[in-house]
C-alpha cells in the first residue's frame, strides 16, 4: 500500500474564480462598448457638423448597447431619410424639365468611424480577456 496522497488546496476558490468570470467580463466589455458608441456617436456627429446646412443628419443620430445576459452589443444609427444618400452619394441628377442638378459625392463620415471604432472596440476587448491568462489569437477585423 502507497503513502501517496495528492492534496488540492484552493480549489474551492478556482471553482469561484471560473464562476464569477463571465460576468466580471461582461462588466469590462459593457464599459468598453458603452464608451466606443458614445465616443463613435460623438465623432459621427461632428463630421455631419462639417456639411450642416440644416442640422438633420447630427439630429438623428443616436447610440445605445444593449445587454441580454452575456451577450453584450453597441450600436450607432443614423434614422435620417437622407443619411444613406448623404453617406454614398448619387449620380448625376436631373429634374422632369431637364434642368442639371449635378452629382453629389459620398459624404464617407459614417462607415469609416465605425470601422476604425470597431477595430479600436475588438482590441480593448482581446486586452480585457488577455488579462485574465487566457490565450487571444487572430486579429481585429473591421
Amino acid at each position: 500500500m502507497s503513502n501517496n496522497r495528492l492534496t488540492f488546496q484552493g480549489l474551492e476558490e478556482l471553482k469561484r474564480e471560473l464562476q464569477n468570470l463571465p460576468e466580471y467580463l461582461a462588466e469590462k466589455a459593457r464599459a468598453i462598448i458603452d464608451e466606443t458608441t458614445s465616443a463613435a456617436r460623438s465623432e459621427v456627429e461632428a463630421g455631419y457638423q462639417q456639411h450642416n446646412r440644416t442640422g438633420e443628419l447630427a439630429g438623428k443620430t443616436k447610440s445605445k448597447t444593449t445587454r441580454d445576459g452575456l451577450h453584450l452589443a453597441g450600436e450607432v444609427r443614423n434614422s435620417s431619410p437622407i443619411a444613406h444618400i448623404f453617406e454614398n452619394g448619387t449620380a448625376a441628377r436631373r429634374t422632369d424639365a431637364g434642368a442639371n442638378r449635378g452629382i453629389m459625392p459620398p459624404g464617407n463620415v459614417f462607415i469609416p468611424v465605425m470601422r476604425r471604432r470597431r477595430r479600436r472596440m475588438y482590441e480593448l476587448l482581446k486586452g480585457v480577456v488577455a488579462e485574465q491568462g487566457l490565450q487571444v489569437s487572430g486579429d481585429a477585423t473591421a
